[in-house]
């Protein structure tokens, strides 16, 4: 999703209120009818001395002219804006919302380039519309609007650049398996063992399904009634990077990498470990707002390519992602 570059004519007001450019006013199909039903019954009246027909057919025309008119100063003073989250996940849809006012009493038939959605409205109005967005950052996108007068004898247009700053960060799925040292132990086996061994734990909790028996708190769960197990204090393994390798990456291939990303520096960060991510030649602790700047890696929505700087050399453990790694259709 390539968002266009904002148009130099575009007035944008402090309510957010965006003034739309106008575009041609033309008869639509019935005004034409009029016309031509005005031109035939003119000819008609003047041979046959009937002033009456004749007063009738300017008339007709009469009111193609005044719609065009109407419609046309109308296009001149369209306003638009849209209301849209500043942060999303790329590919979990949103809704955005889309406002045209235009001062005309016929209807307005509404586009948004950024949704790909439409609505209709009398008078101008608002219309919802899903909006799934691709990672990186988003400035908005082109609003048209098509306006016609009440008695639909002449159409209009006006469309302008709104502008709606998006940004989309990397979802985070789950891994399917934990980064960690090999000699770490599973963390019921790391439960039980600390449970024999007497330390104390970080915590009380309500038992769940899987807890070792040994864990379990018999005078804690006397006192309320139901089982309450002890909350082993979790041992850090070593620090872990996560790093996205360099080079010049097409555009969906970085965003499968950036999720892969993702979830592995989550995963880590479950399992207790020190986490850091490595990307563009920048190093830093896993967080929200890595996501951010992992949005922001060209290519995205709004960036052409660009080489990556390859990661630093680290002398602990790092997980490399590599276009390889997230192949169309690889996990």
């Amino acid at each position: 999703m390539t968002a266009p570059s904002p148009a130099p004519s575009a007035t944008v007001a402090e309510d957010g209120w965006t003034r739309l450019r106008a575009r041609r006013t033309v008869p639509t199909r019935r005004g034409l009818l009029h016309l031509l039903l005005a031109g035939v019954l003119y000819g008609a009246g003047a041979n046959a001395g009937a002033g009456w027909v004749v007063v009738l057919a300017a008339g007709l025309a009469g009111a193609v002219l005044a719609g065009w008119v109407t419609t046309h100063r109308a296009a001149r003073r369209v306003e638009a804006r849209r209301e849209v989250p500043q942060l999303g996940v790329a590919g979990v849809a949103l809704e955005l919302t889309v406002e045209v006012r235009a001062p005309v009493g016929g209807h307005v038939v509404v586009s948004d380039a950024l949704s790909g959605g439409s609505g209709a409205a009398a008078a101008g109005g608002r219309f919802r519309a899903p909006l799934r967005p691709s990672r990186g950052a988003l400035e908005g996108a082109e609003i048209r609007a098509e306006l016609t007068d009440r008695l639909g004898l002449a159409r209009s247009g006006a469309a302008g650049f709104v502008r709606s700053p998006l940004l989309a960060v990397p979802p985070v799925p789950a891994a399917t398996t934990a980064p960690r040292p090999a000699s770490a132990q599973p963390a019921e086996q790391a439960a039980t063992v600390r449970a024999r061994s007497g330390v104390e734990f970080a915590g009380l909790r309500a038992y769940a399904p899987g807890d070792p028996a040994r864990s379990v708190q018999w005078r804690a769960s006397a006192r309320h009634g139901r089982l309450i197990v002890g909350e082993p204090q979790r041992q850090a393994g070593p620090a872990l990077r996560v790093a996205l390798a360099g080079g010049t990456w097409e555009r969906g291939s970085l965003d499968r990498a950036a999720e892969r990303v993702c979830a592995l520096a989550a995963a880590a960060e479950r399992a207790g470990r020190p986490v850091e991510v490595a990307a563009d030649g920048l190093v830093l602790p896993w967080s929200d707002a890595v996501r951010r700047d992992l949005a922001l890696l060209p290519p995205h929505a709004s960036a052409p390519p660009r080489p990556l700087a390859p990661p630093p050399p680290a002398a602990l453990e790092t997980w490399t992602i590599s276009a390889a790694d997230v192949v169309e259709g690889g996990t």
